[in-house]
């Protein structure tokens, strides 16, 4: 019995159990399902079995190339076919770098671009709340504020999102559990974050202010330009001299260097990604293949500084490799001041930010 393909009851292919008309005539599924994958896969050849020479029906019997031209005949359009995400969890947009290997300079310049996109959506931030005057001070002509608990809360936020968005960019870490990933992040996190503050302050403030992605600051003085409001709080002559520690050792051990050396953007590169690659605690989790990265990172870092400083770029790979041990020494500063200063504490902040810190 022929089968036609304008009757409503029946696969316009095979005289299946109708399903719908996904890609033009009315199909049955498994005719919808066979043609996707055919046009998707897009190698299926020639026929080596004289289908049509041997008028096969059953499709059965018939190889695959005669079937897709079946469902061709029939009226099926390929075009109607949109191309979705392949089974499994979805990757980042960015270009990704394969963890085993760094095979040009082009993942690097890869991360290079990320790093820019990242720092110019922090400019959405920076806007002063002009109504709150005596928070505001004007530092080389532009205007800036005491950072608040709800500053800290913001840049942290953001600090980690964007360090995720860097970790991504590495295939192993996509396959992390949950707890695992904010193990990395929990140190990397803060490290990333200190990083872009460091560079935005040697380029931008005056030697005691410590500049947050949002255009805040935070100062050695506890009480310079202070709200009524802090000023009235308990223990501030405690929290003053923890504060001034804290701000005095970031900008000694991080900010100064970063303005001596005059650290690029480059160098912020291979900085944060050595930071991800070599944990202070590879025992636990550590991403797969990571040490092949860091050697290439280690060579096209000490090309970048013989090129940028021939007579004294050994002298500068060591001083920046170095950098790495005073920023992790910063991060656990960062994780006492959690527990000492109302500006930093983690119950303010929300469950994102804690997760990461409780982890």
């Amino acid at each position: 019995m022929s089968v036609s393909p304008s009757s409503p009851d029946i696969c316009a292919v095979c005289g299946g159990l109708p399903n719908g008309r996904r890609y033009g005539p009315i199909t049955c599924l498994g005719c919808i399902v066979f043609f996707r994958r055919a046009v998707q896969d897009d190698k299926l050849g020639k026929c080596e079995k004289d289908c049509l020479y041997k008028n096969i029906r059953d499709l059965k019997f018939i190889c695959r190339s005669c079937r897709l031209q079946r469902c061709l005949i029939a009226g099926m359009n390929p075009d109607a076919i949109r191309l979705r995400d392949k089974l499994g969890p979805r990757r980042p947009k960015q270009t990704q770098m394969d963890s085993c290997s760094l095979k040009t300079d082009r993942d690097l310049t890869s991360l290079l671009v990320l790093q820019k996109k990242q720092r110019n959506l922090h400019k959405r931030y920076c806007k002063p709340k002009l109504n709150v005057s005596e928070t505001l001070i004007m530092i080389k002509q532009k205007l800036y504020r005491r950072a608040s608990s709800y500053d800290i809360e913001l840049v942290l936020k953001i600090g980690l999102q964007n360090a995720m968005e860097w970790a991504n960019q590495f295939e192993s870490f996509w396959t992390f559990k949950i707890h695992e990933k904010k193990l990395v992040l929990s140190e990397f996190g803060i490290a990333y974050i200190l990083v872009d503050q460091a560079s935005k302050t040697a380029m931008m403030a005056d030697k005691r202010f410590w500049l947050l992605q949002n255009d805040s600051f935070l100062h050695p003085d506890y009480f310079l330009n202070i709200s009524p409001k802090d000023a009235q709080l308990e223990n501030n002559k405690v929290h003053a001299r923890n504060h001034f520690e804290f701000v005095s050792g970031l900008l000694k051990r991080i900010s100064d260097p970063f303005s001596s050396l005059q650290i690029d953007r480059f160098e912020c590169v291979i900085l944060k990604t050595l930071l991800l690659l070599t944990p202070s605690y590879p025992g636990e989790v550590q991403l797969e293949g990571s040490q092949k990265v860091v050697s290439k990172c280690m060579s096209v870092l000490m090309a970048h500084c013989v090129k940028k400083s021939p007579r004294i770029g050994v002298e500068r790979f060591g001083e920046i490799v170095l950098l790495m041990r005073s920023i992790r020494c910063a991060v656990k500063c960062f994780y006492n001041q959690t527990k000492l200063s109302s500006l930093f504490d983690i119950s303010k902040f929300d469950s994102f930010v804690r997760g990461i810190f409780l982890s």
